[in-house]
């Protein structure tokens, strides 16, 4: 289908079937005004890594070994070693059709939502994406080589103009319904190898390897497999199909973990990185800088993703920003609590998970800490004390980061339980069975995982019953603290018990006495 081109009380449109550029002529886009073209050097690249076919074989030892060099920039980018050529599941014959989110590019630096667009199949898509992306660099005389499109993206995104550049994007797609990328045929996790050994050429290595989303979060250093299977978009992969603009505003991922992401086909992806070195800074430019007729709170404007400051408005307010181009069978990985944000050159399809490392914990306690303020906006995906508590009793490697959060969590239980009882808590219940499902508080909402605050009164029984964790229990309600039950699954002496066994297995480890293998 050919564009149609009109003029309209002096407007000038051009349409694809599902894309659209709409501007004024009394309001063209400003070239000479662009801050990104006002820098007067280019953003910093971020570095990027080739393993050998040995380092290759085990991801997560690979990506300890370039942790030191790579979370300084935020984000990093891994070429494979010469010959990885996974097989790609074929979409475009599918009849599938796949949401997608509209993107108004030249609002995005304002933090515009993102409504629901159309569905469309992946052949009908990818043919909107490409008949979009040839009459839009035509409009605007440009090339499709990367700099002349991320040039064009930053003039439309940084116009403020509000002249409809809309675009689509079918993203977070859960791959349990929509299909990986990847073979998966994933077991159980104590079935999956951690150290594959690379053959290329075969096509069973691909549903072996760790390289593949689907078996990543479930290797022997993966300490995401303790939190169960079935966290989408965490453990289990979500799908990104783009086009030309399509967008990620900036944001860092939930608990602060790792994420990784690898492009199957299509065209490139611009990445832009801030190092959680300077994630306050970033915080406080966003804030101070952002769309508060938009977001009612700096926590949700935060967590939106859909705002696109300009690098450049980072840059010259002393925030390091560090730039990569992902290109089809590569990955990016971005680190603990570093921000990130990119958009897309042409039509492609990517996927992504989130993975931990024992290295991440300090940074998923930090996250939770943040998360319990009030009106964060952001919802905890899993109790962080169930994941510390579980790694004492199973890890193998009994950290120093394990005994570091488990004697915080030691402390802080035992002080808020006598703090509740010195408050004149006197109901106090053992609850035996540790697999109940957990509440989250109703003010921070941490998912209660040790110990839960009740009231015996209707106000907190209706329509479902209220808990708070003991950091907040005074907020329950507004009955006497004679009122309320402490209900705990974990007693002091448990935690305590638990916390000396892994300091004796570290010890014995450290000293070379542990003779477990």
């Amino acid at each position: 289908m050919t564009s149609l081109k009109r003029r309209l009380s002096g407007e000038t449109i051009v349409e694809t079937p599902k894309a659209r550029l709409h501007f004024s002529e009394r309001s063209t886009l400003s070239y000479g005004s662009s801050k990104m073209e006002d820098l007067k050097e280019p953003l910093r690249l971020a570095p990027t890594f080739y393993p050998t076919l040995e380092e290759f074989e085990n991801p997560i030892t690979y990506i300890q070994k370039i942790r030191h060099e790579g979370e300084h920039f935020g984000i990093c980018l891994i070429k494979p070693p010469t010959g990885w050529n996974p097989p790609s599941l074929e979409r475009e014959s599918s009849s599938i059709l796949y949401p997608t989110r509209s993107q108004r590019v030249d609002l995005v630096c304002k933090g515009a939502p993102f409504p629901d667009g159309p569905l469309f199949s992946a052949s009908a898509f990818h043919r909107m994406a490409d008949k979009f992306k040839g009459d839009i660099l035509e409009l605007f005389g440009e090339s499709d080589k990367l700099e002349s499109v991320e040039r064009l993206f930053w003039k439309i995104a940084e116009s403020g103009t509000e002249n409809g550049v809309e675009v689509f994007y079918a993203n977070d797609l859960e791959t349990s319904k929509f299909g990986s990328g990847f073979p998966n045929k994933r077991k159980e996790w104590n079935s999956v190898e951690n150290r594959v050994e690379c053959d290329f050429d075969n096509p069973n290595y691909y549903e072996r390897t760790g390289w593949n989303l689907n078996n990543l979060p479930y290797l022997e250093k993966s300490i995401l497999r303790s939190v169960g299977d079935d966290l989408s978009g965490v453990i289990v992969p979500w799908l990104y199909i783009g086009m030309i603009f399509s967008l990620f505003g900036w944001h860092n991922e939930d608990h602060y973990l790792y994420s990784i992401n690898y492009m199957h086909s299509g065209s490139a992806k611009t990445w832009y990185g801030v190092p959680a070195s300077h994630s306050e800074e970033f915080e406080e430019i966003l804030t101070s800088q952002g769309s508060h007729n938009i977001f009612t709170s700096k926590h949700e404007l935060l967590t939106s993703i859909t705002n696109m400051m300009s690098p450049a408005m980072l840059v010259c307010n002393g925030v390091p920003v560090y730039r990569l181009v992902q290109e089809p069978r590569t990955f990016v990985v971005t680190f603990p609590q570093a921000y990130h944000s990119g958009f897309s050159h042409g039509f492609n399809t990517s996927e992504a998970c989130n993975l931990a490392s024992i290295d991440w914990l300090p940074y998923g306690r930090k996250a939770i800490e943040r998360y319990s303020q009030a009106n964060s906006f952001r919802s905890f995906l899993f109790a962080h004390d169930q994941l510390v508590c579980s790694l004492a009793q199973d890890y193998k490697a009994h950290s120093r980061f394990i005994v570091d959060d488990l004697s915080r969590i030691v402390m802080e239980e035992e002080s808020g339980r006598q703090e509740a009882i010195n408050g004149g808590l006197k109901v106090i219940v053992q609850l035996k069975n540790r697999h109940d499902l957990r509440r989250e508080c109703f003010h921070c909402r941490k998912i209660c995982y040790l110990s839960v605050v009740m009231c015996r009164c209707e106000k907190t029984r209706n329509p479902t019953r209220i808990v708070s964790c003991l950091k907040h229990l005074r907020s329950l309600c507004g009955c006497a603290p004679d009122e309320r039950v402490l209900c705990y699954w974990f007693s002091v002496f448990d935690l305590k018990s638990l916390l000396y066994e892994l300091v004796s297995k570290k010890e014995k480890k450290d000293n070379g006495t542990d003779n477990e293998s």
